[in-house]
């Protein structure tokens, strides 16, 4: 939906990391469609934690979304490029829109 629209921007998430690695978004900033698509990426990730009953680890996530290049006709190849340990780049071409056909 965001690439259709032509959604781009920043987003920021806050998450908690379980005890078994996992990422919990807490919070988050930027536009809501991609904070959406943010989360739902987020929530794969999963982090080695230390052996301990500590209070939970906080992390933040700032993934950026772009599109870029020319359009094309056999779909969007979105890339991602991770600079560790929290920043994500999602990068799109224009998505090709298909000419409403002439009626006859």
């Amino acid at each position: 939906m965001a690439l259709l629209s032509g959604t781009q921007g920043i987003v920021t998430l806050h998450c908690e990391v379980g005890k078994d690695g996992s990422l919990r978004p807490k919070t988050s900033e930027g536009p809501r469609v991609l904070a959406d698509a943010a989360k739902a990426n987020a929530t794969r990730w999963r982090f080695s934690v230390p052996d301990s009953d500590e209070a939970k680890s906080m992390v933040i996530i700032v993934y950026t979304f772009e599109i870029k290049g020319a359009t094309r006709k056999t779909g969007p190849e979105t890339t991602f490029a991770f600079e560790f340990p929290n920043r994500v780049q999602v990068s799109s071409p224009q998505p090709y829109l298909m000419p409403k056909a002439a009626k006859r």
